[in-house]
């Protein structure tokens, strides 16, 4: 139901280990939605209850892989991934040669009517490609290639993927030639080390000032304003250019799910609201501030947040180290203590920027969303879409549009400005034009209303999404504990002509010691 499910690859590998176990029946194949529109002529699928009938299991019918439009869901995508039927397998990688072993999975045909054709990427972008012969692997048996692959100059900071796709060699009655059966990447990591920029030593010289219940922070085209009563940013903004007008900030909370709300299963979400951590607040509790070089200064924020209970409570560190580069590097520590639920549903940075920076483009998987526990499907790569290509239209609105393995994420307005973000080393990161309460609060399309603001999340993870609407929960490993944490993202202002997001993606922050 909804965003999910979780764990499918999961079920997969049982699959293959045991001759006596069968699986892969899936319920069900479509969303029984149906189309209707409001008194305004607003299009919305409606779903049990919308029609005056008593008594109706809302939207438990909402159920299939694909949406009510036949469109597929990212589950269907996940569906086919994880039952491909040919799997890859990395022997070894080493002097320009990959030597794999390709797992044939078919009960009856050999490969014969497959096409293996391979590309290297470099961040995302094809450097070369080719295509293999596939031996005649018969039914159940392995065998293994060799991928010659040339690197003449590694890129610094750069990295190199191999991806293997296989295709039908001659159209079918259910398919056209072409069509993509499988596929496989092979990370071959960055081979170069990234450099530091020395933009960020011969930076514009910072000069910090405290105005009242704020510390400005300027040099150059740079100006950081802190709420010293907050311990928040409350304006951030190059060349006169607003990248954020809200944030970073910790966050706990993500819309819930059907898994996380509907059905016999287990209801944390129930949980969740009862503890609750939809209404978790920030106190401050220090703010201190040095001028450690001409051109850094650093700002230490010591905060709480907790939900409007004693029982439990998050005490965190932030450390922003802001450049007279433009650049800003923040780590967060957080230190859970108390009673808490289970699982938290994200732990995270939550940002709001202007609207007008909707061009998104990222180096990490995609194209569509992915999950902990759903992300076979997903590709490492070099992707672009706007803020509303992200959403995911599920029929009861809810989290979703999360990208997992995140390197860095760009957004930008149509001149080029705007704002980058880099995990160290990875990130997740969706972008919505709704709040977090926005997708909890509605139930169907038509409850949201674009903002003029785009939320932002970067998160250092999110719990699974299971199947708890009618199976298990969240497997053990993809679940989020209330434990101790600590993760850095690193930003850096965009502008026209200035380094693409690229080049910027690949540099590191030359830290200054604490």
């Amino acid at each position: 139901m909804g965003n999910g499910p979780g764990g499918l690859s999961e079920y997969w590998e049982a699959f293959w280990s045991y001759d006596r176990l069968l699986g892969g029946c899936v319920w069900e194949w479509l969303d029984h939605g149906i189309r209707t529109t409001t008194p305004d002529g607003r299009a919305y699928f409606a779903y049990g209850g919308d029609f005056g009938d008593q008594p109706n299991d809302g939207n438990f019918v909402c159920d299939g892989l694909l949406f009510p439009d036949r469109t597929p869901s990212p589950g269907l995508l996940e569906y086919k991934k994880v039952l491909e039927p040919v799997r890859v397998e990395t022997l070894n990688v080493a002097d320009g040669v990959a030597r794999l072993r390709v797992h044939n999975r078919y009960d009856f045909l050999t490969l014969d009517h497959i096409q293996l054709s391979w590309q290297l990427t470099e961040d995302g972008s094809g450097i070369c490609a080719g295509h293999i012969a596939l031996p005649g692997v018969s039914p159940g048996a392995a065998a293994t290639i060799e991928i010659p692959y040339t690197i003449t100059a590694p890129v610094p900071g750069a990295i190199y993927h191999l991806t293997l796709r296989f295709t039908l060699a001659q159209a079918t009655p259910w398919a056209d030639a072409g069509h993509e059966v499988a596929f496989a990447q092979v990370a071959l990591g960055v081979l170069v080390p990234p450099e530091v920029p020395q933009s960020q030593h011969g930076g514009a010289a910072l000069v910090a000032s405290q105005e009242g219940s704020r510390l400005a922070i300027r040099g150059g085209a740079l100006e950081v304003v802190f709420d010293k009563a907050r311990g928040v940013i409350d304006r951030w903004s190059v060349a006169d250019h607003v990248l954020c007008t809200a944030g970073p900030r910790l966050t706990i909370w993500r819309a819930v799910i059907d898994n996380e709300a509907r059905g016999g299963g287990e209801r944390i979400g129930k949980e969740w609201h009862a503890r609750f951590l939809h209404m978790a607040q920030h106190r401050l509790d220090r703010f201190a501030w040095e001028q450690i070089s001409d051109t850094a200064v650093r700002v230490t924020v010591h905060a709480c947040l907790a939900p409007p209970v004693y029982q439990a409570a998050i005490d965190c560190v932030y450390q922003y180290t802001i450049f007279g580069s433009g650049e800003i590097a923040l780590e967060l520590h957080g230190a859970p203590r108390g009673a808490w639920p289970s699982t938290l549903p994200r732990i995270g940075l939550e940002l709001t920027l202007p609207g007008a920076l909707d061009r998104v483009v990222w180096l990490g998987h995609g194209a569509g969303e992915s999950y902990a526990d759903s992300r076979q499907a997903a590709r490492f790569g070099l992707w672009h879409a706007t803020v509303d290509d992200l959403l995911t239209p599920y029929v009861r609105p809810q989290e979703n549009g999360n990208h997992t393995d995140t390197r860095w994420v760009a957004l930008r307005d149509e001149r080029g400005v705007g704002l980058l973000a880099a995990g160290d080393p990875t990130l997740d990161f969706s972008a919505h034009r709704y709040t977090t309460a926005d997708l909890d609060q509605a139930r169907h399309a038509y409850d949201l209303t674009p903002r003029p603001t785009i939320t932002l999340h970067l998160d250092y993870r999110q719990n699974g999404l299971g199947s708890a609407s009618c199976g298990p929960g969240v497997l053990p490993i993809y679940q989020l504990h209330a434990e101790p944490f600590s993760f850095r993202v690193y930003f850096r202002p965009l502008a026209p002509g200035g380094a693409s997001p690229q080049e910027l993606g690949r540099q590191t922050l030359d830290m200054p010691p604490v």
